[in-house]
C-alpha cells in the first residue's frame, strides 16, 4: 500500500502539474514574501504523508491464585456496578467511589487521558 495524504489520493498530479505551469498568476511581491512562511506551512500539512492509523493492543499476563483470582472478581464487580450506578445520571464523566488504605476517594475515569491526575490532599491521605 502507498503512503498518500487524504488529499493527494482523489488527485491525478500530472494534470495538476501541467495546469499550474500554465496558469499566469498575478500577486504583489509583498503578499508573496509577507505569507511565505504560512502558506509553506499550510501546504506542507496539506501534502505530508500520513501512516495508516492501526489501533493499538496492550496485552499483559500475571499469574494469579485462586483466592486472589476469585477476589480481584468481586472487586471488578463492585467496580462495575459503582461505574454503571453513577454513569447514568452524571453525563459523560464515569466516576467511581474508591477506598486505597482506609481513605475514601471519589475518581473520575477519563477513558481519552494520557495523565493520571490526583490534587495534593488526595495524595497525602494515601
Amino acid at each position: 500500500m502507498k503512503r498518500q495524504s487524504e488529499l493527494s489520493s482523489n488527485i491525478d498530479p500530472k494534470t495538476v502539474i501541467g495546469r499550474l505551469m500554465n496558469t499566469e498568476v498575478t500577486l504583489p511581491i509583498k503578499e508573496v514574501l509577507g505569507t511565505s512562511g504560512e502558506v509553506c506551512k499550510h501546504l506542507g500539512e496539506m501534502i505530508r504523508l500520513k501512516n495508516p492509523r492501526e489501533p493499538r493492543i496492550f496485552k499483559t499476563t500475571t499469574r494469579i491464585e485462586d483466592k486472589e483470582r476469585q477476589y480481584l472478581r468481586k472487586i471488578l464487580a463492585q467496580a462495575l456496578n459503582t461505574i454503571s450506578a453513577h454513569k447514568a445520571g452524571q453525563g459523560h464523566l464515569i466516576r467511581l467511589r474508591l477506598t486505597s488504605n482506609g481513605a475514601k476517594i471519589e475518581g473520575i475515569l477519563d477513558t481519552g487521558s494520557e495523565l493520571n491526575i490526583v490534587s495534593h490532599h488526595i495524595a497525602e491521605k494515601l
